[in-house]
């Protein structure tokens, strides 16, 4: 019984994938012409890079950032400035050189129709209001002060807009740590922000923070309910009730007679303390029946969800 529940939570926070090299990648057409004349894209929405140009084709696994219980994929948004360095009919192959921290491993498919020319927006109009005006610029040479100014520029139009976290279906633990990545790179982009010795970059990047924080605010007690709605079920079938608390969402509750020994408490906790850590629950409870007084708890420490990490 022990093992069976120990594989159903692996089975429940792991999302795995395969990162093969397609045969196909042969018949990539060069595209060097496009890399001489630095023609920059990014994308209309978060995308995922793929192994192979292809609808199937698995994700690319993000090694530094996965865990042994979970893994990360590579994704890219509209934040980020992209060349194409391959084709294959409505495929794109492309390679990201902005941030730069990203350039070394984004490396990937992803279809043609998520492409977007690269965008500078009018960045004096967000700087004085915090707003972005639908103004777009297109560039083909950007200085990278330009670049960084354009990712502000769009990142704070996309929280604004509500076209982030917000927009993503948080059916899936593969979704739940796509939001979790949206909130890392508003991080990075920040950070990036703060070491720039120019004013007009400095005032843009503390309206991203602020804004990113009110999105934290926002959506954290979303996307915990969404964890705790994913994992109700399948361990409900397996004689574990899993119910959620706090004024945030921020307390998990499993119940089950499986945790009558204090081993599986602690083995789960284990198993879990990653993911959750992340969500910024504060705190995972465990009792064997229902209504137990004394049941055992396990304090988490993570941020608030009005921290801002980077």
């Amino acid at each position: 019984m022990k093992y069976n529940i120990l594989s159903a939570l692996v089975a429940i926070i792991i999302s795995s994938c395969v990162n093969p090299r397609s045969k196909e990648e042969s018949n990539i057409k060069d595209q060097s012409v496009l890399q001489k004349q630095k023609i920059f894209y990014s994308v209309n929405e978060n995308t995922f890079l793929l192994t192979s140009p292809s609808e199937s084709a698995a994700k690319i696994v993000d090694s530094l950032n996965s865990s042994p219980i979970h893994n990360e994929y590579y994704t890219i948004d509209s934040t980020v400035k992209i060349i194409i360095i391959g084709e294959k009919n409505n495929w794109k192959k492309v390679k990201v050189v902005e941030p730069v921290w990203l350039a070394e491993r984004y490396i990937g498919w992803i279809p043609k129709r998520s492409l977007v020319a690269f965008q500078e927006r009018n960045i004096k109009q967000i700087r004085s209001t915090g707003k972005a005006k639908n103004v777009n610029l297109i560039k083909t040479h950007l200085s990278e002060s330009d670049v960084l100014k354009a990712n502000i520029v769009n990142t704070i139009q996309n929280i604004s807009k509500d076209n982030g976290v917000s927009k993503i279906d948080l059916s899936s633990l593969e979704n739940i740590n796509l939001a979790l990545s949206i909130f890392e790179r508003y991080s990075a982009l920040v950070e990036e922000g703060n070491q720039s010795h120019e004013k007009e970059i400095l005032e843009m990047t503390k309206i991203l923070k602020k804004s990113a924080i009110r999105s934290q605010i926002k959506n954290f007690p979303k996307i915990r309910k969404a964890y705790y709605l994913l994992i109700k079920d399948e361990f409900w079938d397996r004689d574990i009730n899993v119910a959620i608390g706090g004024a945030k969402n921020t307390i998990l509750k499993l119940t089950g007679g499986y945790f009558a020994a204090n081993l599986n408490k602690r083995e789960i906790q284990t198993s879990l303390l990653n993911i959750i850590k992340k969500l910024r629950f504060k705190q995972c409870q465990y009792r064997w029946y229902e209504g137990q007084a004394d049941y055992t708890y396990f304090t988490i420490e993570s941020h608030n969800d009005d921290f801002f990490v980077y």
